[in-house]
């Protein structure tokens, strides 16, 4: 088959006219400034190099209109030999690349707001990108055709003022976008302006959720203010609403609780200063006694245990412990049993003659009953066990505990854990030595100085003979 060359009708001019019509010229349409980013800012502000690349950028979408139907006409001569099966519109997608076919379409469909917020958009974010030293980056042609499709979508819904419908197609998008932050920002702003105007019954319920929302990304982006401000709006809405904590429905009371206790916890993981860190603890532990989450007030109060020891403040520290090990108990759940018991051996040293350990040494040792030995928390709890033994003047018992502590060592070949525990064992063994030592010279019988004098010249364990 011979392919004749086929001549084109001429150019749709309302097509035409509308593509430079809608093409954002310098100083048109987005009024000189991103949607996004303030050019006026500091980080856009400055050089005579910027001024130019924006005076540059302004004109890229009126170029690349302006030029296309002359690359159209070009490529068609360069493809005169094939036959001619494809339609006007489909050529001209085949020519285009994603970017350009993607634009042109927004404009074609007269979706003109969504056409300047992306192009805005796009052009803020290549800006961004060279601010923080990386090569002008443009956004993902994967992530360009989810914007073009969601947020031509919301202009639509726009016109016909179904904001509920604009806030959940944004809120998606958000969750679609992944780590671009950047564009995440933007667009949960977006959505929080639509559920602003919901009028519907559940209004209140968009907007909480939209300062939810918002409070978790600046959360996450460890913008611990904006987050705060948010997170503290999205309570104070829960707690005035009808819908709180409706039965067989999605508890928003207990989940901005934990929402702020998340907030609090990481606070005070983050703070140098141990005041600091226990009035960000103590909030955590207001938000988890609100719920009455007793695995929550457990996490809560291990830190709190923690602090307070750091402060110098054993009584504090041990009414913490003893309702971290009660909730251990309860709910056999024993994570961080290691690090508590580890704590309440530091503390017990100080408060020995005016505390009863009883019960707290039984969870312990059914503790250490409970687990394999190659758990890394047996060796350490064990430990424990040995240490608070030793302040009570248990010498055997502590020597037990002291020694199973050395064989998991052992077992595990951690060269640190090994010598602790060979220098806990002797620190033991010398304390029940010259406890037994002195019994021998308080009674003063001829058996007992026999034995000292013996011990005098074998130097074996006195204890031993």
């Amino acid at each position: 088959m011979v392919a004749t060359e086929t001549r084109l009708p001429p150019l749709n001019d309302d097509v035409n006219s509308i593509l430079r019509i809608n093409s954002p010229k310098s100083g048109e349409g987005t009024g000189g400034r991103s949607l996004a980013y303030d050019r006026k800012s500091p980080q856009f502000s400055g050089t005579q190099e910027y001024e130019e690349e924006e005076e540059k950028e302004d004109g890229n979408m009126l170029k690349y209109v302006d030029d296309f139907y002359t690359t159209f006409h070009q490529s068609l001569k360069e493809k005169a030999g094939q036959p001619q099966s494809l339609s006007k519109d489909e050529t001209i997608r085949y020519r285009m690349d994603t970017r350009q076919m993607l634009y042109t379409d927004m404009l074609r469909k007269g979706f003109n707001q969504s056409h300047r917020e992306i192009f805005t958009l796009e052009r803020a974010y290549r800006r961004i990108s060279q601010l923080q030293g990386f090569h002008a980056l443009n956004i993902s042609d994967q992530h360009l055709k989810t914007l073009c499709e969601k947020v031509t979508l919301v202009e639509a819904y726009e016109r016909n003022n179904s904001f509920i419908d604009c806030y959940t197609t944004l809120k998606l998008l958000t969750e679609q976008l992944g780590d671009t932050f950047f564009l995440q920002e933007h667009f949960l702003k977006r959505a929080f302006q639509f559920a602003s105007k919901v009028e519907v019954d559940d209004n209140q319920r968009s907007l909480a959720d939209a300062h939810k929302s918002l409070g978790s990304f600046y959360f996450q982006r460890e913008n611990y203010e904006q987050a705060l401000e948010h997170l503290n709006k999205y309570m104070e809405i829960v707690e005035q609403s009808s819908w709180k904590n409706l039965p067989n429905e999605f508890n928003f009371y207990i989940d901005a609780c934990n929402q702020l206790r998340l907030f609090y916890i990481r606070l005070g993981e983050s703070s140098s200063d141990p005041e600091e860190a226990l009035d960000h603890y103590q909030m955590a532990h207001s938000y988890a006694a609100l719920c009455d989450n007793k695995q929550q007030i457990k996490q809560v109060s291990h830190k709190l245990a923690l602090i307070y020891e750091k402060l110098g403040q054993p009584e504090m520290a041990v009414a913490h412990l003893e309702k971290f090990f009660e909730i251990a108990q309860q709910s056999n759940d024993f994570h961080n049993l290691d690090s508590a018991a580890e704590v309440f051996a530091k503390v017990f040293e100080k408060l020995k003659q005016h505390y009863d350990v009883k019960d707290t040494l039984d969870i312990l040792e059914a503790f250490t009953g409970s687990v394999e030995k190659t758990d890394d928390r047996y060796g350490q709890v064990c430990s424990c066990l040995g240490s608070i033994y030793t302040c009570m003047g248990e010498m055997e018992l502590a020597q037990t505990y002291l020694r199973q502590s050395y064989e998991a060592a052992m077992a595990k070949s951690s060269t640190d854990a090994l010598d602790d525990s060979k220098l806990q064992v002797s620190i033991a063994s010398a304390h029940q030595m010259l406890g037994h030592f002195m019994h021998m010279v308080e009674s003063n019988s001829a058996a007992d100085v026999k034995k000292i004098l013996q011990w005098k010249n074998n130097r074996i364990n006195i204890t031993q003979q």
